[in-house]
């Protein structure tokens, strides 16, 4: 396993290139069916994040871009050639950026690699925060097609112009590893872990599960309702709300901190963040 490993850590395309991209799918793929296979089995029917008007099934079953659809978008933007073109820019500038696989310990402590983690989920949702208000403030020509889903899925994270897809997840994430200088394992496992999430935040579930799996109970962290909110109250380029994914910080920090609304699953969640906003 050590042999394996210090094999796969010399070759700068593996570590850098290849074990990103399989990072992202496995963190797209395998969240996304766990959660729709959840989600179609009605086994977490009581967790749905639902506006009062339809039911999640009812609001769904209006969605002009249908699932398979959503599903076919998806998998050529995470496999296709603008993915298979990020594995070589990341082989190629990454090494020079952080450092050689070769130059890296064969694993990283647990302390640093805890650290780094950390450091790089806070540091990539900021800057995400940032793409994304660009996104809607100054391109909104190339999110809008993201926004033509008003009931996000998991599969629907993926639905989205490369543009958008580099504004607020390729260059957030690779700004937060250029700044922590991570070791490649975990930038891997960053990856992994915050498509992941990315996901779990289009699923329109509220369930104590995926609640717990992605501590969504820990301070400052953004509910699902949050971002589902601004699929539902923001779809418009100007003074939108809900920018950020994974933690409410920035979007309290520069006023753009809105309500989730009535969501019948968010009745707690909806009397905190108005007094947050206040």
């Amino acid at each position: 396993m050590e042999k394996t490993l210090r094999q796969w850590l010399d070759r700068d395309w593996l570590c850098w290139g290849l074990g990103p991209y399989i990072a992202v799918n496995l963190g797209y793929f395998g969240t996304s069916a766990l959660l729709e296979g959840l989600i179609w089995s009605g086994t977490v029917k009581h967790g749905f994040i639902e506006y009062g008007e339809d039911s999640r099934e009812e609001a769904l079953s209006k969605q002009t871009l249908p699932f398979w659809t959503q599903l076919r978008v998806a998998t050529w933007n995470i496999m296709g050639p603008m993915a298979l073109f990020n594995v070589a820019v990341t082989a190629v500038t990454l090494p020079r950026l952080i450092r050689s696989g070769a130059d890296a310990a064969l694993l990283p402590t647990s302390r640093r690699f805890l650290e780094h983690f950390v450091a790089m989920e806070l540091i990539g949702d900021f800057f995400l925060y940032v793409g994304h208000r660009i996104l809607h403030e100054w391109l909104w020509d190339y999110h809008k097609f993201h926004h033509s889903i008003s009931t996000p899925t998991p599969v629907s994270t993926a639905c989205i112009d490369p543009l958008d897809a580099t504004v607020q997840a390729g260059l957030p994430r690779l700004a937060a590893a250029v700044m922590t200088q991570p070791h490649p394992l975990t930038f891997c496992a960053y990856l992994m872990a915050s498509v992941a999430e990315n996901v779990l935040n289009h699923s329109g579930l509220d369930h104590w599960f995926t609640n717990l799996l992605f501590l969504k109970m820990l301070p400052f962290r953004a509910s699902v309702a949050v971002h589902d909110a601004h699929h539902k109250y923001s779809n418009y380029p100007k003074n939108a709300k809900n920018f950020g994914e994974n933690f409410w910080l920035w979007d309290w920090a520069f006023g753009s901190l809105g309500k989730v609304g009535e969501a019948t699953r968010h009745r707690c969640e909806t009397e905190r963040l108005a007094k947050i906003c206040r």
